[in-house]
């Protein structure tokens, strides 16, 4: 396996973690907006904080990688 295919694996392999990132993010908010008690509604939204950071962090990530490719 050469450099190419390997940066072209994790282009691959950060494209994943974005989408997995804003569908969890997506979800875990539309949760916390349909609770009915705010204690729930902060705990489930504090439970979205890893899916924001794999996206902050994916984003610029899969942009380099994909220039790099």
């Amino acid at each position: 396996m050469g450099w190419t295919n390997l940066i072209l694996l994790v282009h691959v392999a950060l494209g994943f973690a974005l989408v997995t990132g804003l569908v969890g993010r997506w979800s875990l908010i539309r949760s916390a907006g349909k609770a009915e008690d705010p204690g729930t509604a902060f705990a489930v939204s504090q439970a979205a904080a890893p899916f924001e950071r794999l996206v902050l962090l994916s984003g610029p990530a899969i942009i380099v990688a994909g220039l790099v490719t």
